[in-house]
């Protein structure tokens, strides 16, 4: 019989570790892509890594954010899940992620603000802050676009998908936040959408961004630009 301290009802929820991520894609990230600084306009994403009670196998959780000025909370957000765990499991380790839009954010310091509540039990866990920082995006000479990968022959009327590769030649984090422009045949640039590129790359570091497919009505020489950094690549495409 277990005693009162082990119950589940006894156990309160946890955040284990909270920060600013370059990215998240799978358990782990949250420790292992933690940095400094986002770039203004890109999207600052805050992970937290938790512990939550398992009750008859399951586990409810609020989770939630709250982002801080150096005055006030300027944005927060919360999510609420079952999750259902292995029999026997007495508590299960979680992560999530929200992503703020930093678009109207002024240049500066940051603290994000982590705290996760057990549905079942009405406890919550304690808060946890992280400290980041909102700083300019990169500059040309910090950006270098080191691969471009596309099929080795493009024909008119084919869906193509494109990824880059980029690397941080600076010592900062920060992000590409950038309009992205072509031309056909050296004619005028003209923008291919109606959103920013943004991309988190932390000091030193690459990452590769796969694009959405695009097809190609004319054969001839397109270019196309990261207008704000710079980089140029080309696309032939036959007929």
């Amino acid at each position: 019989t277990p005693t009162p301290s082990q119950t589940p009802e006894s156990r309160s929820p946890q955040v284990l570790d909270t920060g600013l991520l370059s990215h998240h894609d799978e358990y782990g990230d949250v420790l292992e892509n933690q940095v400094s600084a986002v770039g203004a306009g890109s999207t600052a994403t805050i992970g937290l890594r938790y512990t939550l009670p398992v009750h008859d196998g399951q586990s409810k959780e609020f989770v939630q954010v709250t982002i801080y000025d150096e005055e006030s909370s300027i944005d927060s957000q919360s999510a609420e899940d079952t999750h259902l765990s292995d029999e026997g499991s007495e508590v299960d380790s979680w992560e999530r992620w929200f992503d703020f839009d930093t678009t109207d954010w002024e240049l500066g310091k940051y603290t994000a603000e982590a705290i996760v509540r057990d549905e079942v039990t009405g406890k919550n866990s304690s808060v946890q802050e992280a400290e980041f920082e909102v700083v300019s995006p990169f500059e040309p000479d910090e950006i270098e676009l080191t691969d471009v990968s596309q099929p080795p022959k493009i024909e008119t009327g084919g869906r193509v998908t494109f990824s880059w590769t980029l690397r941080n030649r600076s010592e900062r984090d920060s992000s590409i936040v950038s309009s992205i422009s072509a031309r056909y045949e050296g004619s005028q640039w003209y923008s291919v959408s109606d959103t920013l590129f943004q991309l988190n790359i932390p000091a030193g570091e690459t990452r590769t961004f796969e694009g959405d497919p695009i097809t190609f009505d004319r054969a001839g020489t397109y270019e196309y630009r990261f207008d704000d950094i710079g980089a140029i690549w080309e696309v032939t495409v036959s007929e």
